[in-house]
């Protein structure tokens, strides 16, 4: 690599997040990894694929190593992949996790138990709802989603390693991050001042998920206005119910928003994404923004904080949040901050991670996608790994890597 550039790795996980960083230093490159999971295969193959992928990846100069991993949040698109025992050959210098996953934390670890409690309620409940009938079959399978992509029902291996695992298991110092207005400090990152813009601590925050009208890339949800229970779920209701959700959904969908203790129905999903971290990574004129799967509250904080909105007027590669999601990239952001310097030809990449499924086969939104590539003013260099660009035609700076002739790795250059 080349020391006037940044390589992201972006893999081809499917419906997920796996970006490996790649910094230049005086001494050797620097390595992160942020994220590693999926809910739906991409075209390079299962997880596991990946895993030995990326450890293939990292064992190329020798024993594998990394300076940091980081998990944005707990869910399974985004951590499903460090089940794998392989990590445990893998040596991890830092891991940066949000603060809700801190074990000493009362507060953290009372919002868990609680949020995992819930769940588990409610798999009980939608198993009686099932045998009585009460939803439709894509109904089901979108409620059915909900829960089981939270928290405590199915990711117990891959959190394991996230806060015990990897080579040397503990030994690995463990930082729970949230908001702050200084840099954070860590020597795992020579030359590279890391920003950490969420999650916040404040439950107004976190609670403020959905976007206003005017901040929203969707506000049609099957029939559903803006506020009501489609809104809170993680991705919009698809356009394959035939008709509007029926009442019983309607209906669940408004207990869970009004019977969980604080991160309401959200809980399940929309609260979690809110507490995912948000990071900026900056060196040089290089500023890669990572916002997990973060919502409304989490960018509304930053956009309207003078020096954040300054920082990420900046961004140079933009991890499209959320899968390209309706509820996460503010139209503010992506058509007023972003590519907001004033440099004439500034390279800019973005970035979305996603492999359209089932009831989220619209995403991501291509309202988004073309506006991003508007504001950046080159749209070969918005990318989404389910629909890689032709060899002949690819941008420069980016590479395709292929395993089995499907493309399992993009290689983004990003100028320091």
């Amino acid at each position: 690599m080349a020391a006037d550039t940044v390589k992201v790795s972006m893999y081809n996980v499917g419906f997920g997040d796996c970006f490996l960083l790649r910094f230049p230093s005086a001494d050797r490159e620097r390595k992160v990894l942020i994220d590693c999971g999926s809910i739906k295969q991409g075209a390079a193959g299962a997880t596991d694929v990946i895993v030995r992928q990326i450890i293939e990846d990292l064992s190329a100069e020798g024993p594998p190593q990394l300076d940091v991993v980081a998990m944005s949040h707990r869910h399974k698109d985004h951590v499903s992949g460090f089940a794998n025992e392989s990590w445990s050959e893998v040596a991890v210098g830092e891991v940066w996790l949000p603060w809700i996953e801190n074990p000493s934390d009362d507060r953290a670890r009372q919002i868990l138990q609680e949020m995992a409690g819930f769940a588990l309620s409610l798999q009980k409940e939608m198993k009686a709802l099932k045998a009585m009938g009460r939803f439709s079959a894509a109904e089901q399978e979108l409620i059915d989603h909900v829960i089981s992509n939270t928290l405590a029902l199915s990711n117990e291996r891959a959190l394991n390693t996230l806060h015990r695992g990897f080579k040397g298991g503990t030994s690995s110092p463990r930082q729970f991050l949230s908001r702050s207005a200084s840099p954070l400090v860590t020597n795992a990152l020579p030359g590279v001042t890391v920003h950490v813009l969420g999650p916040s601590k404040e439950e107004v925050v976190i609670r403020d998920m959905n976007p206003p009208s005017k901040e929203s890339f969707l506000r049609a949800a099957a029939g559903l206005d803006a506020g009501e229970p489609g809104d809170l779920l993680p991705f919009p209701i698809s356009s394959e119910f035939p008709n509007e959700p029926s009442d019983a959904l309607k209906d669940f969908l408004r207990r869970i928003a009004d019977e969980s203790a604080l991160l309401g129905a959200v809980a399940l999903e929309g609260a979690v994404n809110n507490t995912s971290l948000m990071l900026v990574f900056e060196v040089g004129d290089a500023v890669l923004f990572f916002p997990g799967d973060s919502q409304w509250g989490s960018w509304k904080v930053n956009m309207d904080d003078p020096l954040r909105r300054q920082l990420l007027e900046r961004t140079t590669f933009y991890k499209i949040g959320h899968h390209g999601s309706h509820n996460s990239t503010p139209v503010t952001f992506a058509h007023d901050i972003l590519n907001n310097t004033g440099i004439p030809g500034a390279k800019i990449w973005a970035a979305a991670s996603v492999t359209p499924h089932g009831k989220f086969g619209e995403i991501p939104k291509k309202e988004l996608l073309t506006e991003l590539g508007t504001r950046i003013a080159q749209p070969k260099q918005v990318i989404r790994s389910d629909e890689p660009p032709a060899s002949n035609s690819a941008p420069a700076g980016l590479k395709v890597h292929k395993r089995n002739g499907k493309p399992i790795r993009f290689d983004f250059e990003v100028a320091v």
